[in-house]
């Protein structure tokens, strides 16, 4: 008998992401994220690449952190050198320099993989070991669903509920 506390029950099928190349830009994946949000799909897009057999694969993760980092990162990188520094206007001025920035740029790229059969616990290692949010779920070695920090914190709070 299985346990209910398995990957495969806490997991998205890969049909509840939307998917897109690493070579597409940030511009590309806001939009997608909102579509995502707008339809009730996870507002994580899987970035797309080619594996060392030239097959398509899952190659990183694209959430809000990343985005909001990726765009923003390089505003804190300097305030932290020099100190407080002007920030009126700078995101409107910047947006669309980062709004052009390849998501391979700015994605988490996949570190670690688990298989649906796998206690939730593992998972919670791994994320934490890689401080991931997001784990691509595999079955005989072909990515078939993923499972985010959102699910396991969801997963929680259904415990404390029963």
């Amino acid at each position: 008998m299985r346990s209910n506390r398995t990957i495969e029950n806490f997991m998205h099928p890969l049909h509840h992401y939307y998917a897109i190349q690493g070579d597409e830009n940030v511009g590309d994946a806001l939009h997608l994220i909102a579509k995502a949000a707008s339809k009730g799909k996870m507002p994580c897009l899987l970035v797309i690449g080619k594996n060392r057999q030239a097959r398509e694969t899952v190659i990183g993760s694209l959430s809000s952190r990343e985005i909001v980092f990726g765009i923003m990162g390089h505003f804190l990188k300097s305030a932290g050198k020099i100190g407080p520094i002007l920030w009126e206007g700078r995101l409107e001025t910047e947006m669309p320099t980062a709004a052009s920035r390849r998501v391979a740029d700015i994605m988490t790229p996949v570190s670690a993989c688990i298989g649906g059969s796998q206690d939730i616990m593992e998972a919670v290692f791994l994320l934490n070991k890689h401080r991931a949010t997001f784990l691509p779920v595999i079955r005989q070695q072909e990515v078939v669903g993923g499972i985010h920090l959102d699910d396991i914190l969801n997963r929680f709070i259904q415990m404390v509920s029963l």
